[in-house]
């Protein structure tokens, strides 16, 4: 039997119901949540992007580079560990299990997207890790290529259910990585049936598309400049609302029918798209209208997840510094707002929205940040080790502590690997860029 040992979060307890007839603003306790069918998004706004700047309360610390590669002849990047229904990072049989983007090191780094599977990693202590294989076996997911998801274990049934971004389309390897894609929110379950420190035992995986763009929300690729990463429909982001109980998938997406009239550049039409659960074996989907809207300001906002601690909803997301419109300096970086309901209105972090980015030496040193619960008031942050020193890595970065005050956030410390568990490292302290090993291969 399956045993699941579940971490210290402290979620929102009180229920949020009724409906109001405009979203509420702002963060009034008091605020009632709105019907799926008549909130209004809140706006990524310019004017808050427009106050981001590096401060030792949001700045990375300069990472030592890993003297062991983790998987020998392999690039991982997008990274999430195995949660519980309700957001809780799983511990299966005294194993925390983390899913991985993985692909052939024998490309480069920038021709890696094509060729994406989902492996996954094993460990008994959140902090050091091994390879296991890849998720579905010899199954065949929806697909030509597999990217970012989230994954959920359900202890009630004993099932496994994978969510991830299917990409279909014709490759075009000419264009360093680049390529035409059409993208579809994908689940693949199945039951798992034993976890060793050395593996993970299925049975046979079902797959299927829960969500595609239907151009009344979100953007029909057809409609869209398909070429290169940049448009989107990806990112499943498995959620619980623990207000009500409420199963959601959060992804990135583009907006449909984006007005230009007033000056803006339509390929800076990025959202968080969000669908709702119909059924608690998650095979029926409705889609909604997005939760927010980026218009003006980024062309993506990727993997969007949330963190429920200290009464609020916090929404992050990340971005890449190139994804901005001109007119705003951007970092690679994680970016959030909070609110007091899913669907309510919410308030930029730390005012500008900014929550964790590179140091300027190493602007390119890690992406792909995740928050992760971490107790009240706590979130861990975990990313991949990209380009230190013109070497790329991609591989499991450290992870970092961030507090969670309200709408105010600091990084608080950095571990020495990718751990879930802990972090002992003083951020504050690291100043200086430590020697850079050779090249992987």
């Amino acid at each position: 039997m399956i045993t699941v040992r579940r971490n210290a979060l402290a979620v929102l307890a009180a229920a949020i119901v009724g409906c109001a007839e405009r979203a509420p603003t702002g963060l009034d306790p008091a605020a009632r949540d709105v019907a799926s069918d008549s909130y209004t998004a809140t706006v990524w706004d310019s004017a808050h992007v427009s106050k981001m700047a590096l401060t030792v309360d949001n700045t990375l610390p300069l990472y030592v580079p890993p003297e062991n590669i983790i998987a020998p002849g392999l690039w991982i990047w997008d990274s999430w560990p195995v949660r519980t229904r309700g957001g809780e990072i799983a511990k299966l049989n005294g194993q925390y299990i983390m899913v991985a983007l993985t692909a052939p090191d024998s490309v480069e780094p920038s021709k890696r997207t094509p060729l994406s599977k989902l492996r996954y990693f094993l460990s008994g202590d959140g902090t050091s890790w091994k390879l296991g294989g890849l998720l579905f076996g010899d199954s065949q997911p929806e697909g030509r290529a597999q990217w970012a998801g989230s994954a959920m274990y359900d202890e009630a049934n004993g099932n496994m259910y994978a969510f991830y971004t299917a990409i279909s389309g014709t490759p075009v390897p000419e264009l360093e990585g680049t390529e035409r894609t059409i993208q579809k929110l994908a689940l693949g379950v199945a039951r798992l049936t034993a976890v060793t420190d050395s593996g993970l035992t299925f049975g046979r995986w079902q797959h299927d598309i829960i969500a595609e763009p239907e151009g009344r929300y979100y953007e029909l690729p057809e409609n869209a400049d398909t070429i290169g990463v940049v448009y989107a429909f990806r990112d499943p982001f498995f959620y619980r609302d623990p207000s009500n109980g409420q199963e959601y998938v959060l992804f990135t997406g583009n907006a449909a029918g984006l007005d230009t009239s007033s000056g803006l550049n339509r390929s800076f039409n990025s959202v968080v798209g969000i669908v709702e659960a119909q059924t608690t074996s998650l095979k029926q989907w409705t889609i909604l209208p997005p939760l927010f809207t980026g218009f003006g300001v980024n062309r993506q906002m990727e993997r969007p997840h949330i963190i429920n601690t200290n009464g609020l909803y916090y929404v992050f997301w990340l971005s890449h510094s190139f994804t901005f419109s001109d007119g705003f300096t951007g970092y690679e970086g994680l970016y959030g707002y909070a609110g007091t309901s899913l669907f309510g209105q919410k308030e930029p972090l730390n005012e500008s929205s900014l929550v964790v980015a590179n140091p300027p030496v190493v602007a390119a040193q890690s992406y792909s940040f995740v928050a992760l619960p971490a107790g009240e008031g706590a979130a861990k942050v975990i990313s991949f080790l990209n380009i230190v020193g013109d070497v790329p890595y991609v591989t499991f970065a450290p992870a970092v502590g961030l507090s969670l005050n309200g709408l105010d956030t600091r990084i608080t410390s950095a571990n020495a690997g990718p751990s879930f568990l802990r972090w002992d490292v003083d951020t504050r302290s690291t100043t200086v860029l430590h020697s850079v090993p050779g090249p992987r291969r």
